[in-house]
């Protein structure tokens, strides 16, 4: 029994391998010195996720589209959706597409700070913390997963990159909050990472 249900469980697996197909552009760059700490990570898709927002995308235009393609009763109802709702739905699609297709997270450690930035579309801030406030660096490990909860994350994933910037392989403690930053990382980038911040906290420290 136990047999068949391995076996249906590593098929639903594969299939779920179907609903992450990306776009590859995984990329992993950094640089170390003595008194500093610099990376950015690519951000992930998959097919699903980069389609839907692009359709999603089209609202911006959709009154544009409605006006052109046949005669309408322009009411307040219509222009408030077509206008106004529409509009802003396709531009946060359009700049979750952007990310999709053309982000980077960049993670800069020094001065008593860590900076994290994100580039490749809009209205995106960077934001900055204390590096000695910050507890329980620590890395995600979705490798290690058992294989009911690997299928799981295969088929939430593309909802995760709909609404919302990264996978979160990295977090921190802050102030009350878990930070997360950075998508779709080897393990041993995880651990380099991870020991970097560590190490700069610590460095941090020794100085005050």
């Amino acid at each position: 029994m136990n047999t068949l249900k391995n076996t249906l469980l590593e098929l639903q697996y594969q299939y779920s391998k179907l609903f992450v197909i990306s776009i590859p552009r995984r990329s992993f760059y950094y640089e170390i010195s003595d008194n500093q700490f610099i990376a950015s990570n690519t951000s992930r898709n998959t097919l699903i996720s980069i389609v839907f927002t692009a359709f999603a995308s089209l609202l911006l235009l959709s009154g544009i589209i409605e006006l052109c393609s046949k005669q309408v009763n322009i009411t307040t109802d219509f222009v408030v959706v077509f206008f106004l709702v529409h509009p802003i739905i396709g531009l946060l699609a359009f700049r979750q597409f952007l990310w999709l297709v053309n982000g980077t997270e960049e993670l800069i450690v020094e001065n008593h700070l860590i900076t994290l930035k994100r580039k490749g579309t809009f209205w995106i801030k960077s934001n900055s913390y204390q590096l000695d406030s910050i507890d329980f660096v620590r890395k995600l490990d979705w490798s290690n997963l058992p294989l009911y909860d690997k299928i799981q994350f295969n088929i939430r994933l593309n909802l995760l990159l709909i609404f919302k910037m990264t996978t979160g392989e990295i977090s921190f403690n802050y102030q009350d909050k878990e930070i997360f930053f950075f998508s779709n990382l080897l393990e041993n980038e995880k651990l380099l990472v991870v020991d970097q911040i560590v190490r700069l906290k610590h460095l941090s420290q020794k100085a005050l």
